[in-house]
């Protein structure tokens, strides 16, 4: 219980870290590409605040298991809190390779299911960051985090890839 969040089975925020640190390292070591995916679910306040907190924790364990079916097997896949999940990719070829996993991963959740008879469609907004020299998992997820709040402010529904500019 202690590096898994109990709603979703994923790890939490503090497996998150510990993996992400090792990660780091490895990098360095192997001189592999590593990007971060933040992802928030579009709207889940509205969801919790209309249909009740436990058709939205359905909701989070059900884009939690389609998530699952399209990340690759060696991703690190968390939530670090309500609808907020971060996705570790190491060992990446180039940006092409992550755009199509995030748009796996839009197209996985945006697919209509249906939850104590109320049909849903969601979204998720990403924000994608990849590895720069001198970045610790601090940076790191801000860059991630920073490039979600443009994909959010863009319309939803998309992904954002962090650069400098």
């Amino acid at each position: 219980l202690a590096n898994k969040d109990p709603l979703t089975g994923l790890a939490n925020r503090r497996k998150l870290n510990e993996g992400l640190h090792k990660l780091l390292q490895q990098q360095v070591l192997m001189n592999q590409q590593i990007a971060l995916l933040y992802l928030d679910l579009d709207e889940f306040k509205e969801i919790n605040d209309t249909y009740g907190h436990h058709v939205g924790d359905e909701l989070l364990r059900q884009v939690t298991e389609r998530i699952n079916q399209v990340i690759r097997g060696d991703d690190t896949f968390s939530r670090i809190g309500g609808d907020e999940f971060v996705i570790l990719l190491p060992d990446v070829d180039d940006m092409e390779e992550v755009a199509q996993i995030a748009e796996r991963i839009l197209e996985a959740v945006g697919q209509t299911r249906i939850i104590d008879g109320y049909s849903f469609s969601t979204s998720f907004s990403i924000g994608i960051a990849f590895y720069e020299e001198g970045d610790n998992p601090t940076s790191l997820i801000e860059k991630a985090d920073y490039a979600l709040y443009q994909a959010k402010d863009s319309g939803k529904n998309n992904y954002v890839i962090y650069n400098e500019s």
